[in-house]
């Protein structure tokens, strides 16, 4: 008998149906339980911090209420400080508020500022009371010199009277939050002779103090008392000393560098001619001097004498400056390069309408801007700017 054969197709499906059937019988027939999804655990809801109000009045001592005071809270604290300004009642509020230690700052122009630390839990309302006090400040120079440190100032009549500062070696002197009232003020220094003003003292003031050397019963005058800018390659100088006719006097340099060639002394009216030295090469600092006009130990006056160093200053325009400006204002850029390294030089605009900006002295190599204010004329103009020794001209249309 013939068998036939199954062809391929039916064969290989015989196959899988019987591999499936085997798997089937083979395995367990529990399926695991389906894994139910995870769920977030809910979240807490953030808590909101209170706020709070701080409120109250601002006294003067005399329990008047004070309008215009401004009451901050941490005013150090960068972008965090707040504040408020009394009303015509002396009232003020300032809300949103966070629960804590916080420090406060009261001021008025004209009152003593008042700072402390203040706790707030609740809405809070607190009072301050200000002292009245204003600030007497001001420059004391020496006469055609300039700044003149170690000047006492000293408050002669009024409610102050009886304080005293001193200058700082920059000039400054100022008196914090004194009695308001009439002031009349004395500046001092010994070799000087003192000066007296009279000031408003009901509310802050400014007053300037210009002294000279006590000149006693010989000296009536002596110009000029300052030579700032002389060269690094010397030169001669000329003083013009006023006296009075029979007292004599002399004229005394403090240094070697300076030499005085005609007017070492007299009685009456005379010229003092000094010769300056070159300064040293390679020097890199400005040197100071002076000629002592005396007619004793404690009369007289002091013409001081300031030679700069030979630093062979170079100049540069940059940044596409030159030395021709349009009418518009506008700013000019240099390279200054020293020829001595170190070497100290200042800028100094010899014309009203040309500013130095930014770095106004400098040790060695650096970049000196300037502007140039705009030309209010239809005329061309020219102006200087001096770098060390050297001229930089400048050109506006």
């Amino acid at each position: 008998m013939r068998i036939c054969c199954p062809s391929h197709g039916l064969r290989a499906t015989l196959l899988l149906a019987a591999l499936v059937a085997a798997a089937s019988c083979g395995s367990d027939s529990t399926q695991p339980a389906p894994t139910a999804p995870t769920q977030p655990a809910p979240t807490a809801p953030t808590p909101v911090t209170p706020t709070y109000a701080l409120s109250g009045t601002v006294f003067a001592d005399d329990n008047r209420p004070v309008d215009g005071a401004q009451v901050w809270l941490d005013p150090i604290a960068k972008y965090a400080w707040r504040g408020a300004t009394s009303d015509a009642s002396g009232r003020y509020r300032i809300d949103r508020i966070t629960p804590g230690s916080h420090d406060f700052l009261v001021q008025r122009a004209g009152y003593e500022p008042v700072r402390g630390t203040l706790a707030v839990s609740a809405d809070t309302v607190h009072d301050f009371t200000l002292r009245p006090g204003v600030t007497v400040s001001g420059w004391t120079f020496e006469q055609g010199v300039g700044v003149l440190g170690g000047v006492t100032v000293t408050i002669t009549s009024g409610p102050a009277a009886g304080q005293s500062a001193v200058s700082q070696y920059w000039g400054t002197y100022s008196f914090d939050y004194v009695t308001p009232g009439g002031l009349r003020l004395r500046a001092s220094k010994p070799g000087y002779e003192p000066v007296e003003v009279a000031a408003d003292g009901t509310a802050d003031v400014h007053v300037d103090f210009t002294l000279r050397w006590s000149f006693g019963a010989c000296l009536t005058g002596v110009t000029p008392v300052l030579f700032d800018l002389f060269p690094s390659a010397g030169g001669s100088g000329t003083v013009a000393v006023a006296a009075k006719p029979g007292p004599e006097w002399t004229a005394i340099p403090t240094d070697t560098w300076i030499d005085v060639i005609t007017g070492r002394s007299g009685a009456g009216d005379a010229r003092v001619v000094f010769q300056v030295a070159p300064n040293a090469g390679g020097a890199t600092a400005t040197r100071r001097g002076a000629i002592q006009v005396r007619c004793g130990a404690s009369d007289g006056q002091n013409v001081w004498i300031e030679q700069l160093p030979d630093c062979q200053t170079r100049l540069a325009w940059t940044d596409g400056s030159s030395e021709s400006f349009p009418s518009t204002e506008s700013v000019g850029r240099v390279r200054v390069t020293t020829g001595v390294r170190g070497c100290y030089w200042e800028a100094i605009s010899q014309t009203d309408w040309i500013r130095i900006v930014g770095i106004t002295n400098w040790y060695g190599d650096n970049n000196v801007a300037f502007v140039v204010e705009a030309n209010p004329t239809s005329a061309p103009r020219t102006g200087t700017v001096v770098v060390g020794e050297q001229p930089l001209r400048i050109v506006q249309r």
